[in-house]
């Protein structure tokens, strides 16, 4: 990841990743697997991964009988689709992915077709990190629906 962005990679830093990964599965028959947590960043205007998410209303909205005043949306992110930011690993506030929704099943693939075919990151397979505990602030408003946290 170029920055805790998923679908990124540093291309200055790791140039020659691409090559380094065909190397070592010809050369040494190792298997790649990328960790990908699914916390995408939502202040960053040039990171495509948010914008064809948030364009599609891939990720977790606020429930609309809480008031857009507790939201506490934080800066510089969007607020007119009604999603839910939260703070793990990317340096801003992060969208979290819906996946009980087809669409979102579908972004995820294409934003993996695009790492794997387009970024030339040829993966054997992906680790999604398990969302546990990261909607603590909104919890209150959940109490019903905390099982939909445990992937």
């Amino acid at each position: 990841m170029n920055q805790f962005q998923d679908f990124t990679y540093d291309h200055k830093n790791f140039a020659k990743l691409p090559e380094l990964m065909a190397e070592t599965k010809r050369d040494l028959n190792l298997h790649w697997t990328l960790i990908l947590d699914p916390a995408i960043q939502g202040d960053d205007a040039t990171y495509d991964t948010f914008k064809t998410g948030y364009q599609q209303n891939v990720f977790v909205r606020w429930p609309k009988n809480v008031s857009i005043a507790e939201r506490n949306n934080p800066p510089n992110t969007p607020s007119d689709k009604d999603v839910i930011y939260g703070r793990v690993w990317p340096r801003g506030p992060a969208a979290f992915p819906d996946f009980f929704k087809n669409v979102t099943k579908n972004w995820w693939k294409e934003r993996a077709n695009y790492l794997y075919k387009d970024l030339n990151i040829k993966f054997d397979g992906l680790w999604i990190v398990r969302l546990k505990t990261l909607f603590m602030r909104v919890f209150k408003y959940f109490e019903n629906l905390c099982f939909v946290f445990r992937i």
